[in-house]
């Protein structure tokens, strides 16, 4: 009896170490599976980090982007509103002066205002261009070398036919894209002269009208802000001006006129 006591004890010890054993063995694996992360985790990891890099490397580029056409833009708006007050002499821009000089006075603007303006502004990104081409140049010569020599080699030749290859898709994307747009045009405006016009036309003036007053609204804000622009600008360059030719309280007297 005794000896069927001490066996069962030694049963039940072996069992329990048994299922310790056990344990300890499936802890170590989760610790291991923990540590080193399946392949698919891995793979899944870098995309995320890669494309992360790629969405922060876009959104730095478009930022760049957007603060650089802002500062061009305003910078051409004071250069044209010191050339229309007479402090700078910007070839292309007079026509421009001479149509805000004339809404400015309550009158309206020549019928060449729109082109007007194209061109000012197209004057003035042209002056910005050539002050910039000496500066530019010799950087766009030495790009352009190192590009020719990095093309010669293996892995630049391939580089250079898939860009060649990239480009060429493009361009047959922008062709199909631009024949189709011609084409949806042309089948609206059949259908415009066939049946759409009785149907929408009043609609449609009504809608211009709107669109009309909206548009004059903000021609007028537009024309304003570029008053103010022009004023502020020439009162800046006058209180520097006064400055250098006869110091602080010289300038400070152009704040009093």
């Amino acid at each position: 009896m005794a000896k069927k006591e001490q066996k069962q004890r030694e049963a039940g010890k072996s069992a329990a170490q048994h299922q310790l054993q056990q344990k300890l063995a499936a802890q170590k694996t989760v610790n291991a599976a923990a540590k080193d992360p399946s392949p698919s985790k891995k793979r899944l990891e870098t995309k995320e980090k890669s494309r992360g890099f790629f969405s922060k490397l876009l959104r730095f580029v478009f930022t760049c982007i957007f603060y650089v056409s802002i500062i061009t833009v305003t910078s051409s708006t004071i250069a044209i509103g010191l050339t229309c007050a007479g402090y700078e002499n910007t070839a292309g821009v007079a026509p421009l002066c001479k149509d805000l000089s004339l809404l400015s006075s309550g009158k309206k603007a020549s019928a060449n205002l729109p082109n007007n303006f194209k061109n000012a502004f197209g004057a003035v990104l042209n002056g910005y261009q050539k002050q910039l081409q000496p500066y530019t140049a010799p950087v766009k010569k030495q790009v352009n070398d190192h590009y020719k020599k990095f093309a010669k080699t293996e892995i630049g030749g391939k580089i250079d036919k898939a860009i060649y290859n990239v480009h060429a898709k493009l361009v047959e994307l922008f062709v199909k894209a631009q024949r189709f747009v011609r084409k949806q045009v042309d089948n609206v405006l059949v259908w415009w002269n066939k049946s759409g016009e009785k149907t929408f036309g009043p609609y449609l003036k009504g809608f211009v009208i709107g669109l009309k007053m909206v548009g004059e609204f903000v021609y007028d804000v537009i024309l304003n802000i570029i008053a103010v622009i022009v004023h502020l600008s020439a009162r800046v360059k006058a209180f520097f001006v006064a400055w250098t030719q006869g110091g602080f309280n010289a300038a400070m007297n152009t704040l009093n006129h």
